[in-house]
């Protein structure tokens, strides 16, 4: 099996003759198809997998919490505030 090619995060740094040059193109091709609707709908599946994300890493460190410290929690972690870390 051929293994995972590790490509930056950063498309600034995919120059030419990069290994991911090629799949950073592809995308911003089928990006650039897409209407401003469809980006925008993207956009927010995005926002939504996120919030859940973080919602469910809060639960698993502090079941304890009630569902109001619960939103706090997840609302400063989507504000790019940090997440409490646990007591333990």
């Amino acid at each position: 099996m051929k293994p995972l090619v590790s490509c930056p995060t950063d498309a600034r740094s995919v120059g030419p003759g990069t290994p991911c040059r090629g799949a950073y193109l592809e995308v911003a091709e089928v990006l650039r198809r897409k209407t401003p609707g469809e980006r925008m709908e993207m956009v927010g599946e995005l926002w939504r997998t996120a919030r859940i994300w973080i919602e469910s890493a809060v639960r698993w460190q502090l079941p304890d919490w009630d569902d109001e410290q619960m939103l706090a929690e997840v609302r400063g972690g989507m504000s790019g505030g940090p997440v409490t870390p646990p007591d333990r």
